[in-house]
């Protein structure tokens, strides 16, 4: 079985439009017996959601998904939980794509299954020593000193330093995720089933590949030095992910997007990748199982 995976389409953004009509062409143009998307296809607008799925219209064989934390964003008063469980379901198989976070799949004696994942804090970088409440708030120090209605966050200031006020990142789920659920609890809710739809996938087949939108590895996270950008690397996925995967053999292969960086780890028979689409360039991982 030969898969062809993507990522990280973003067609909502003007610059990424081209790409992403690039790797569409090329897809169907390869060939490939699986097509997966790890997430992160659109925006706000389930039409432009619509709209990329359809570029993928001539693979022929099986197309699969994941949404992303971009997919789940909603306008003001809108639901990410029901945007992410009863819209986005139907729009894919619309456009003949299987949503992989309500189902698993079976195709030719392997078993997909998939999560959007999320992130419960556990990637931040514990050296940066950023008190818990700002991941909470997904701004850094620097950038809730200019927001007057988070003023309480800075009330207590005994476990900030000068260096935590150059902190001006802020993670835009904030903004335009709306759950029922803080993000552990939405994290533990998507890695419980992940596990069950993983106790089903393993009952049926002896291959099994995962996939995430979120990276379920800290060591495909790049901590690079600057201070903003391993504050938001906190965002990127969580432990809890790598520990649901790794009470299954069955999976050899686990594809993830989200951090728009190329990368791959090896570890207990298990082959972790992470795709690498940026905004500008659309990669396709192919692999053969």
């Amino acid at each position: 079985m030969r898969i062809i995976a993507t990522s990280d389409l973003h067609y909502n953004i003007a610059r990424s439009r081209p790409g992403v009509r690039q790797a569409a062409q090329k897809v169907a143009q390869r060939g490939g017996d699986v097509l997966v998307i790890a997430g992160d296809i659109a925006g706000i607008d389930t039409a432009i959601f619509a709209e990329a799925l359809e570029l993928f219209a001539d693979f022929r064989g099986p197309k699969l998904l994941v949404a992303g934390n971009h997919d789940l964003w909603v306008a003001p008063g809108r639901c990410s939980l029901e945007k992410w469980s009863r819209e986005l379901p139907q729009i894919a198989r619309r456009y003949g794509f299987h949503m992989l976070d309500h189902e698993p799949y079976y195709a030719d004696g392997v078993a997909f299954v998939g999560t959007v994942g999320w992130y419960d804090y556990s990637f931040r970088l514990r050296k940066l020593d950023v008190p818990l409440r700002f991941y909470q708030a997904k701004m850094g120090p620097g950038r809730v000193a200019a927001v007057p209605e988070l003023s309480d966050l800075l009330e207590s200031q005994d476990d900030l330093h000068d260096h935590h006020f150059a902190i001006t990142a802020a993670w835009r789920d904030g903004q335009y995720v709306n759950l029922p659920f803080d993000d552990p609890g939405f994290t533990d809710h998507l890695a419980e089933r992940l596990d069950e739809h993983l106790k089903a996938a393993v009952a049926r087949s002896p291959h099994v590949v995962a996939v995430t939108h979120h990276l379920p590895r800290r060591e495909l996270v790049w901590y690079r030095g600057d201070p903003g950008w391993d504050f938001v690397a906190a965002f990127l996925g969580s432990d809890k992910l790598h520990a649901v995967l790794r009470r299954y053999e069955p999976v050899k292969l686990c594809l993830s997007g989200h951090s728009h960086r190329a990368d791959s780890i090896k570890d207990n028979g298990t082959h972790y990748v992470a795709i690498g689409s940026t905004y500008l360039d659309k990669a396709l991982v192919e692999l053969d199982l």
